[in-house]
């Protein structure tokens, strides 16, 4: 077996530190990634109860379920009974539980939100989804909406052929 030379042995090393200091911003990048969407989720979110007034027309909308924990006892009630009654399943209830924001109004009008920097097929399709799973629970009628910061012509379309209303929220 040869002997590896030392400049064979440094460009090796060389090789792994570039891989390792690669791997590195890879993951730095993806936490900045997530950190982003977060904020953007958040600002978003403040800002879609003013356009459900506006745009859909929901009458004093409050906080039905959002990701930070808030979820209303009325909504807590309503999938309770859901459950009990077999009117949606347990992966339903989990399903509906992952939507980033579900706000109501005392006419039992409803909106199921999907919040996304780059709104995607998948993005339409869980507000739709859960949309349909919130309309099971409470009987009532529910708008499916994606907020995003760039939509492009064909996920507009795509949308409008959902019927998912879409909020375009610039980011920063």
């Amino acid at each position: 077996m040869p002997a590896i030379n030392n400049s064979d042995r440094l460009l090796e090393e060389q090789r792994e530190t570039n891989r390792s200091i690669n791997q590195h911003f890879d993951n730095l990048e993806r936490m900045l990634g997530n950190l982003e969407g977060r904020e953007y989720e958040r600002t978003s979110r403040t800002k879609a109860i003013a356009r459900s007034q506006i745009v859909l027309g929901l009458e004093a909308p409050y906080v039905a379920l959002n990701q930070d924990g808030v979820v209303d006892p009325r909504l807590n009630r309503a999938v309770t009974l859901a459950l009990r009654d077999g009117t949606i399943t347990r992966e339903d209830f989990a399903d509906l539980y992952e939507a980033d924001l579900i706000l109501s109004s005392n006419d039992n009008r409803h909106a199921v939100f999907e919040v996304s920097m780059t709104a995607d097929d998948e993005d339409i399709v869980r507000a739709k989804t859960r949309a349909g799973i919130l309309a099971n629970v409470t009987g009532g009628e529910v708008t499916p909406v994606v907020i995003t910061a760039r939509l492009n012509e064909l996920r507009k379309a795509q949308a409008a052929d959902a019927e998912v209303t879409t909020f375009v929220v610039p980011y920063p």
